[in-house]
């Protein structure tokens, strides 16, 4: 999730009181296929241990960064693990048992915008936008 829409769940109260930190990972690397290899870009400035922890996400696709993300804030200590993920993208799931506690929409479609991008473009788009596969080649 972008820092722009972080600020957004900042701002409407989302998160209340508590406190925010980013992690970017990457597994897409300029492709349009997932690596099945995430790698962290920007770690965690944060000690999580026994801290409660809301994992907020733009979109839930393959499953390969949420798994490795959960994986990572588990075997940090944290006391507890919710996850949140704007989209939810079941159509493209291969990891299993990736735990999803809240979900705004469901889409099967390849998006963009709202910080969701397409090799670094569309990310600026105020709007989540359908992309046809066809014109991203």
């Amino acid at each position: 999730m972008s820092k722009e829409n972080t600020k957004s769940f900042k701002r409407e109260r989302l998160i209340g009181e508590g406190e925010i930190d980013l992690v970017s990972l990457t597994s897409y690397g300029g492709e349009l296929e997932s690596s099945r290899n995430p790698r962290v870009m920007m770690d965690l400035s944060t000690d999580i241990s026994n801290r409660h922890v809301l994992l907020v996400e733009d979109i839930a696709d393959t499953g390969y960064s949420l798994a490795a993300l959960q994986k990572m804030f588990l075997d940090r200590g944290a006391a507890s693990l919710e996850t949140l993920v704007l989209l939810d993208k079941p159509s493209r799931r291969e990891v299993q048992g990736v735990k999803l506690d809240y979900v705004g929409f469901e889409v099967n479609d390849w998006v963009e915008g709202y910080g969701l991008d397409t090799n670094q473009l569309g990310r600026g788009n105020p709007k989540i936008v359908k992309v046809l596969i066809s014109d991203l080649k």
